[in-house]
């Protein structure tokens, strides 16, 4: 909770009422960053959809609370349910190799299969995915679409309806064809329902074996659909330029991005920093004023209230602001926005007479004239103002 005490100018009422019309921030505000982040921001009160008026006697102040929201993290923000994820596996000959790490007997696979379990894991509990997809590729791929935790296409092994069991029942294959892979990805976003962002985290630890045109050709209708593939180039003796740099230009193309991963067992927290993203800082202000400052960062997935209260108000008209600002990680440099809304709250003296603009709900007596109200209320107490 913190407290100040500010100065402010009163407006006009005309020129108030022209604002709100014109107002473009109003609360609540969203923004999706490039990492399909959501960032957003609200006012809890004062609401903005009210007249907010706080009616003290004339010449008297009062304190008003606000309070607001800040969040960030997939499904939030209203886009809940929306996206759609397809992780495609490489489960050629190679990636019997050792993984290296913790687990030393442990194939590339094997640590495939945990990293994209673990991000899996993230983007579910988020809630912001309609629908995913696996596909597995060696010089062949297949696949399996999955909703509502059931399957809706599949010719994998997998057997109880589940992203988990179709990663889990993968085995190792033989060379490596990126054609074949983008291809039955293409199957997968087709198969489809999300009416969001569409996505591929695409692995792999070796080179493209098949023939060029062939990957030219299964990677346009990608483009053309809008999809946005962040690839990973698995191995010490591997890289998103190498060879034909195809790893790099299918993230490069659609809006994605490469990631060298030295050391497969590091796959599992590059993959997570996908989803990598933080508030800085979140301002409640009054009248262009900071009444309160919070400081990050906080590592997303997050949400936060923010309490406040403007101390001694006089009579004017006040607009509170909430304002976040956030950052995810893309091609390895921080992309930030900052969003923000607002809401106009009134404090009036109250008149000597009844008037209906000014009655106060909480009398719950209409016809009470004011002066009657506020001799019976403040008998015994401050001069503090009630909200109407």
């Amino acid at each position: 909770m913190v407290t100040m005490i500010l100065p402010f100018k009163t407006l006009l009422l005309s020129f108030l009422f022209t604002s709100l019309a014109t107002a473009q921030n109003i609360c609540p505000a969203s923004e999706t960053l490039e990492n399909g982040f959501v960032l957003s921001a609200n006012l809890i009160t004062p609401t903005g959809k009210r007249r907010n008026i706080y009616s003290v006697k004339k010449g008297g102040t009062i304190d008003v609370d606000i309070k607001a929201t800040a969040s960030a993290g997939l499904g939030m923000g209203g886009n809940a349910a929306s996206l759609h994820f397809t992780y495609v596996v490489d489960i050629s000959s190679s990636t019997n190799d050792p993984c290296g790490g913790e687990n030393s007997g442990d194939t590339v696979l094997d640590c495939e299969k945990n990293a994209v379990l673990a991000l899996h894991d993230t983007i579910k509990a988020s809630g912001a995915a309609a629908d995913f997809g696996v596909v597995s590729f060696d010089d062949q791929g297949t696949s399996a679409t999955f909703a509502d935790g059931r399957f809706v296409t599949t010719d994998l092994g997998a057997q109880d309806g589940s992203v988990e069991d179709a990663v889990n029942a993968l085995t190792i294959g033989g060379d490596t064809d990126f054609s074949a892979a983008l291809e039955v990805a293409l199957n997968s976003i087709t198969e489809s329902a999300a009416q969001g962002e569409k996505r591929i985290i695409f692995l792999s630890d070796g080179e493209d074996l098949g023939d060029a045109g062939d990957f030219e050709n299964a990677l346009q209708p990608l483009i053309d659909a809008g999809v946005i593939i962040n690839s990973f180039a698995i191995g010490a003796g591997h890289s998103c330029q190498g060879d034909r740099g195809e790893l790099q230009r299918m993230a490069d193309e659609t809006g994605g991005e490469c990631r060298n991963v030295a050391d497969a067992a590091d796959l599992e927290n590059e993959l997570l920093k996908l989803l990598a993203l933080e508030i800085t800082s979140a301002d409640i202000t009054l009248n262009g004023k900071y009444l309160t400052r919070i400081e990050g960062p906080f590592e997303g997935p997050v949400s936060m209230t923010i309490d406040s209260t403007a101390t001694f108000l006089p009579e004017g008209d006040y607009e509170a602001c909430i304002e976040v600002t956030g950052s995810d990680r893309q091609n390895g440099q921080d992309s930030s926005a900052t969003i923000s809304c607002c809401a106009w709250f009134h404090v009036k003296s109250a008149p000597d007479h009844y008037d209906p603009f000014y009655h106060s709900y909480k009398t719950g007596r209409k016809g009470k004239t004011m002066k009657q109200h506020w001799s019976r209320s403040s008998k015994g107490k401050s001069s503090k103002g009630h909200r109407d």
